[in-house]
């Protein structure tokens, strides 16, 4: 394993003296990154606790008036290598023509660092730019690569004089460039130098007759190296001799109500009941619900957030668990031998156990699966939450509710979600959130193939051997990170996922505000807009945008930094080892992706982001908009369409028209039948559809939506 970033500064001392240049060149200067071009392994150092020998070094910026960036950079130089989706910057000593600029830079693909796994690019690729923007103010060009790179990699970044500057003529090389990466007879190479000129040296010749002018080379890092060996230890987690809330079983017909007592306050603790319509006639085929816990290692601290490892550690079992409490829908049907199939469902964001599970539940156990559940981190309100089930004679059962969620900023109240959102540093946002649930899934299944007996017959009431997972919304991020490190899930159901968290929240119409009150609370604020902001940001495929927006290029890089710090948990990153690039003793994923057009709260973009890394063919989008132009009566936002369109928001439910139920039974539909052939198939929803309905209401895209809709 190499380390690329050894001291530049000795290899400047070795430049001849700068030269006067007669036209517009590319800037060079690998160790600042505000000219590059960036990134850069000039801006590393050896790190042996580190996988990949190095470690990020970003240069300090000044604490005292930006303590915002500080805490960034502090953050990221923590890291093992750069992002695998890195937006580059290549600075010019003055204007150039922005229409020159396509296919003109590539990100090239040099050796990986390890054969872990089989990678989704190979030596030598070139890899082209999109959401290209210029900035006048400083002449720099910011682009992202067009789709993932891959982890533990080197690449380059190889900028041609195909670009002109504002007289036309070709932009030139820098001097210190050009000793670099072409020294002249005699003249001694750093290691990164050695390197930077082999990897220009690789491309030169495909890029002929245009020429090389500047050049950079960087190592990405090790994105699910933690994970992977945290995952590694839920086999060793032992299990308490008695399940904190044993085994209970509960006949569907002995039901009379359900009510979910949420615990929202703590100073003073208060409840809000919300009823579950459990007599709906919609509910069918649910012959019993199933209770119990289970013990998960709780990687967490205080804030809500997984203290940070060298990739080149190992990662220990933590010395407290949590206790998890699950719910089943079992089948009305006759019990298989070998017990039900099982589902595991994963609920949304602000949603919970109770949500999203028991909206889908009755058309899987009508297929006779099983569905089981458990609350994400932060979700379920407070700890003393409970489940009160009433029978027809009155008798009354209450079981813990599992509640998750905490007062983590210390108002008193509990939110829906609060406690998934991290506080400090509220830079990783959802990170560790989606890494604990998608490890607290893991252990779930190690329950389930330890054999989990509801009835007290002795026998297991799931098949261990058929778990399959179905995730919505937020069930989705998580639902990939768990899909792709999970070897007995045989087949998924991504619904309404998407990545990145920060393509999320600067699109949706739903979490824009949750975006600007984490810019507002940064100093000095990044907020451009009022209260408000526009990052001036630039859809996949589109032309240079010339930025004119003061403040959006700050905000853009501070997204950046975002997105590369929470990329460890982010499913954006995890997509690729469903199917191209499985993790070791990971089989390949069948998996079907559903998606909503026009959807308000996990924006088309982002979900298209999602699905292109994973690179998989098996999409079907439901056409809202095709729904809305036929006069359907439906809300504007159709993302919980697979939940039936029923709206929850912390303890408000919001029931659904007939046209949103009879749209949401087809998509379950369509899951049921995924699962039934154990991924070989998805059935056509419009099959599902009653007469009279638009055709081709749900389609296979041709092509991804590559803008919003809206």
């Amino acid at each position: 394993m190499r380390l690329v970033a050894i001291a530049l500064t000795l290899a400047f001392s070795l430049f001849a003296p700068p030269l006067v240049a007669s036209g517009v060149t590319v800037s060079w200067n690998p160790q600042d990154p505000t000219i590059g071009p960036y990134p850069t392994d000039a801006l590393t150092t050896p790190d042996s606790t580190q996988k990949s020998g190095m470690r990020i070094n970003l240069p300090m910026p000044d604490c005292a008036t930006a303590p915002s960036d500080c805490q960034d950079v502090e953050l990221i130089n923590q890291l093992d290598g750069f992002q695998t989706a890195p937006r580059i910057r290549v600075t010019f000593s003055g204007p150039v023509d922005v229409n020159s600029i396509h296919h003109a830079i590539y990100y090239v693909a040099l050796d990986n660092q390890t054969q872990e796994e089989h990678g989704i690019n190979y030596t030598g690729q070139m890899l082209y730019l999109t959401q290209m923007i210029y900035d006048p103010a400083t002449n720099s060009l910011y682009g992202k690569p067009d789709g993932n790179l891959d982890q533990h990699r080197q690449y380059a970044i190889v900028v041609t004089d195909v670009i002109r500057d504002m007289a036309g003529d070709p932009v030139g090389a820098d001097p210190g460039y050009t000793a670099c990466a072409h020294p002249g007879p005699g003249v001694t190479q750093t290691i990164y130098c050695t390197e930077l000129s082999q990897a220009v040296g690789r491309v030169a010749a495909q890029l002929a007759p245009a020429n090389i002018v500047g050049a950079s080379a960087f190592t990405t890092m090790n994105v699910t190296t933690w994970m992977e060996k945290a995952y590694a230890q839920l086999p060793n987690v032992v299990q308490p001799p008695a399940p904190v809330q044993p085994p209970a079983l509960i006949q569907y017909s002995n039901i009379a109500s359900l009510v979910l007592h949420e615990q929202v306050s703590v100073n003073p603790v208060q409840f809000v009941d919300v009823p579950l319509p459990i007599t709906n006639p919609l509910i069918q085929g649910i012959g019993a619900i199933g209770f119990g816990s289970f013990a998960s290692p709780n990687f967490l601290n205080g804030q809500q957030v997984i203290p940070w490892t060298p990739t080149g550690q190992d990662v220990s079992l933590p010395g407290s668990v949590n206790e998890i409490y699950f719910h089943v829908f079992l089948p009305s049907s006759p019990q298989p031998a070998g017990g039900y199939p099982v589902v595991i469902y994963g609920h949304g964001f602000g949603d919970s156990q109770w949500g999203g599970p028991t909206a889908v539940a009755p058309t899987l156990a009508q297929a006779g699966f099983a569905t089981i559940a458990i609350n994400a981190v932060g979700h379920g309100f407070g700890p003393q939450s409970q489940v009160i089930i009433t029978d027809p004679s009155g008798k009354v059962t209450t079981l813990t509710a599992g509640g998750r969620s905490v007062d983590l900023n210390g108002d008193g109240q509990i939110g829906p979600y609060e406690g998934c959102l991290a506080a400090n540093p509220a830079q990783v946002a959802l990170r560790d959130c989606l890494r604990q649930t998608a490890l607290d899934l893991g252990e779930l299944v190690r329950t389930i193939e330890g054999g989990v007996d509801l009835d007290g017959d002795g026998k297991p009431d799931l098949d261990a051997s058929k778990i399959y997972y179905v995730g919505e919304s937020l069930g989705s991020m998580y639902g990939t990170i768990f899909s792709a490190l999970e070897p007995a899930v045989r087949a998924s159901v991504l619904n309404v996922g998407g990545g990145t968290v920060e393509d999320i929240v600067r699109w949706s119409e739903s979490y824009h505000g949750l975006a600007a009150a984490l810019l507002a609370t940064r100093t000095p604020s990044l907020l451009n807009e009022g209260t408000n902001f526009n990052d001036n940001y630039v859809f996949p495929y589109q032309p240079v945008k010339v930025n004119e927006v003061a403040g959006a290029i700050q905000i853009q890089n501070a997204f950046e930094l975002y997105e590369w710090l929470e990329s460890p948990g982010d499913p954006v990153y995890y997509a690729p080892h469903l199917a191209d690039s499985m993790l070791p003793g990971v089989p390949f994923k069948r998996i079907l992706f559903q998606l909503a057009r026009l959807d308000l709260t996990m924006p088309n973009m982002a979900t298209t982001r999602l699905i292109k890394a994973a690179n998989h063919p098996t999409t079907w989008e439901y056409r809202h908009d095709i729904a809305l132009a036929d006069g359907l009566q439906l809300p504007q936002d159709p993302h919980p369409f697979l939940a039936l369109f029923i709206g929850i928001s912390g303890s408000t439910v919001e029931f659904p028209s007939l046209d949103g139920i009879q749209i949401g039974l087809a998509a379950q539909q369509q899951v049921a039948g995924f699962f039934a052939s154990d991924g070989q198939t998805a059935p056509d929803p419009n099959t599902f559809l009653p007469a009279g309905f638009p055709q081709g209401l749900f389609e296979v895209p041709a092509h991804l939506p590559e803008d919003n809709g809206y």
